[in-house]
């Protein structure tokens, strides 16, 4: 396993040279790789890693990259698409202009995208694309799980056109899925998170800051998320104080709030310091619940 901290000073001064003798000493011994926040490693680099000496990766870390093209993806395909489990990503470019373009547009030579890349890798457990960006699409998503239904954890954050249709998606495929990132999805609603979470019972962590969603969901994530772990509310305008406590109750009625230990409804309208303390009583002592009051605009 080779791991290279992206938050360290050094690392932003890599280049290709140093990854090509990171790559000839490892050799197909390398199952990890984190390059995040490299910036100077070019596209070509990443492929000649693949390609040619480290053909049994399983965890690729390529976030805040923003040099990578499909050309990666494609390496990836070639040589590791049997063996990856976790790829993180961000969207170059590149890849941006053909998730979003139409094959009619490009022509079939030059279609090849992310979507492509989904078909083929059943074997990933852990994928990371978020990032505010808007060429994860619905389609995308659906197209992710239905083929990789042996996923654990997704993270979209920040993919504003996202809705009800990949939550389903997942909800039907993905019932292993224990860590779910959509903050910050305004497309989602009630509708998809209910369609998420009814089938999805193996959650541990679910962030869905800043979606419009109310207590309906609040509802079925205490009916049916009994190892939830940690839940992220911040920004959810559209929660009552009702809902925080009746969610939290159902938790204590099933026996599982003891399991909760990360509670956070920052920025909540309808939810106040009350309700921090309310919970308080009723969670783990070593929880910890965030929450404040707002004032509205007028």
């Amino acid at each position: 396993m080779v791991y290279i901290d992206g938050n360290k000073d050094v690392t932003r001064t890599l280049a290709d040279a140093d990854i090509a003798t990171i790559a000839r000493r490892a050799g197909p011994a390398l199952s990890k790789l984190s390059l995040d926040f490299v910036p100077h490693l070019s596209d070509a680099a990443v492929c000649a890693l693949i390609l040619y000496n480290c053909t049994n990766i399983r965890h690729l870390d390529l976030r805040a990259n923003q040099t990578i093209s499909t050309n990666v993806l494609e390496a990836l395909v070639e040589n590791v698409k049997d063996r990856l489990e976790f790829l993180s990503l961000s969207l170059s470019a590149d890849i941006m202009q053909r998730a979003m373009v139409p094959e009619s547009i490009t022509g079939p030579e030059h279609a090849w995208s992310f979507a492509d890349f989904a078909l083929v890798v059943p074997n990933l457990v852990s994928i990371s694309l978020g990032g505010e960006n808007n060429c994860i699409t619905d389609d995308l998503v659906v197209q992710i799980a239905t083929n990789c239904k042996h996923l654990v954890s997704i993270d979209v954050h920040g993919s504003i056109r996202l809705s009800h249709p990949s939550l389903a998606a997942l909800g039907e495929n993905c019932a292993r899925l224990e860590y779910v990132d959509i903050s910050e999805c305004l497309g989602c609603e009630d509708r998809g998170v209910v369609a998420l979470v009814s089938r999805c019972g193996a959650l541990k962590s679910l962030n869905l800051r800043g979606l419009h969603i109310g207590d309906d969901s609040l509802s079925v994530i205490g009916d049916c998320l009994r190892g939830l772990e940690r839940l992220v509310l911040d920004s959810c305008w559209r929660i009552t104080s009702q809902g925080i406590r009746s969610m939290v109750a159902r938790f204590s009625e099933s026996g599982c709030t003891r399991k909760l230990r990360r509670l956070s409804f920052i920025d909540c309208i309808s939810v106040g310091v009350d309700d921090v303390a309310w919970c308080r009583e009723r969670l783990h002592p070593s929880a910890k619940i965030t929450g404040s009051s707002v004032v509205p605009f007028v």
